[in-house]
Order: C-alpha cells, then structure tokens, then sequence
C-alpha cells in the first residue's frame, strides 16, 4: 500500500513539474501595455516609456512635449519637442522643462496606446526645513480639468485607443 502510494506520488510530482516545462507561457493580455515613469532629478525632467512589466518590443514610441516657451534654435520658434523611438524596449526622454503638455503614445502589433495630461513640477515644502528640496507633480487629467498632486516618481499607464 506504501510502495503505491509513494510511486503514485512520484508520477504526480514529475507531471507536475514537467507540465510548466513543456513550453513557454501564454503570453499575458496586459504584458504589452506601455507604462509612463516621470521624474525631476538634478533639474532634468526624465519620461520613460516602457511596458508594464514584460519585455516587449513597441513598433513606435513617441513622447511629445507642449510648451509656449519651447525654442529649438534662433530661427525657429517650435512648440512642440519630440522623442521618437522604433522597434525598441523602451523611450527615455530628457528636458529641462518643468511644466508642459505631454501626448505619449505607443504602437504594439494592432494596438495603439496613449496618454495626454498637463504637467507641473514644483518642490514642495518639506516638514522639516533642514531635509533636502523634494518634487511633486502636478497633473491635470482631461476631460474634468481638475489638478492633483502626486509624488515622484509619478507612474501612469497607458489608455489603449
């Protein structure tokens, strides 16, 4: 009765263990939608376009940035700044801006995935005066308008659309 029981358990074991070596996962739904990291460190604005947390690679990555204030030369007054990657992981894009209008966007297979806000980065008020300057973000979401603060590193994932 032992001897059957053991041998039952050893074939369990071994189909068990060979069931989740037989090939490789289903690919997760949501393992393709991009995420959006933005963070102020060293007054630069860093945005990092990536996905939720699985390795895909997006047919197009692109951020751009809002701002009257933009100027890209002398000659030219643009009012648009934009990042622009293909067939890639992931986008990090740099400014010096702390407030603006970001459209992000990515292209996976047949989907299309975006985010649009209004952004502002201003410190805020430690409790105590003698900690160091830290940063929040101010987001304002369309459709409703309204402006809520959120700490940094501020993480948003994407909309599909």
């Amino acid at each position: 009765m032992n001897r059957s029981v053991a041998v039952f358990s050893a074939i369990a074991l071994a189909a068990v263990a060979l069931a989740g070596c037989s090939g490789p996962s289903p690919p997760s739904p949501v393992a393709a939608i991009p995420k959006l990291i933005l963070d102020y460190q060293d007054n630069v604005t860093r945005i990092y376009l990536t996905s939720v947390n699985a390795d895909v690679r997006y047919e197009n990555l692109t951020v751009v940035l809002h701002n009257d204030n933009i100027t890209l030369n002398s000659t030219w007054n643009a009012t648009n700044l934009t990042f622009h990657a293909a067939k890639t992981f992931a986008l990090v894009a740099e400014t010096n801006l702390t407030f603006f209008i970001i459209n992000a966007s990515a292209d996976e297979s047949q989907k299309h995935y975006f985010y649009n806000t209004s952004i502002h980065i201003a410190d805020a008020t430690p409790d105590d005066p003698h900690d160091p300057l830290i940063y929040q973000a101010y987001i304002r979401d369309p459709p409703d308008g309204t402006t809520r603060p959120e700490g940094l590193p501020y993480r948003h994932v994407l909309a599909e659309g």
